[in-house]
């Protein structure tokens, strides 16, 4: 599970992109190992950071190895508002987390 960060950040360079973020449970696991229901992540070149509400902060702190795990209040109300609208999407439909070269 280690590499999987590194090669999202090879990606994400390559796509010319600043940053990936993630409100999907699947591919929040992929890339952290979190099993809980509700949590974002968003890496960068430099970070990468776990976002969850207060019910998930435990878990994600034993589950959730090597990157800064933070508790958000209002995550559920607050990320669709903000993020909904600013998103990318990859060329022809590719997805970072299962598209390899």
């Amino acid at each position: 599970m280690r590499q999987r960060i590194p090669k999202l950040r090879e990606r994400l360079a390559a796509a010319g992109g600043d940053a990936f973020f993630s409100l999907s449970p699947p591919a929040n696991q992929y890339l952290s190992g979190f099993r809980g229901s509700t949590s974002a992540i968003a890496v960068t070149h430099t970070e990468a950071v776990f976002l969850c509400d207060f019910r998930y902060t435990e878990q994600a702190q034993i589950q959730v190895e090597g990157w800064a795990v933070e508790e958000v209040v209002h995550m559920i109300a607050f990320l669709p508002a903000t993020f909904g609208k600013h998103h990318h999407r990859f060329p022809s439909g590719e997805n970072p987390l299962t598209d390899h070269q």
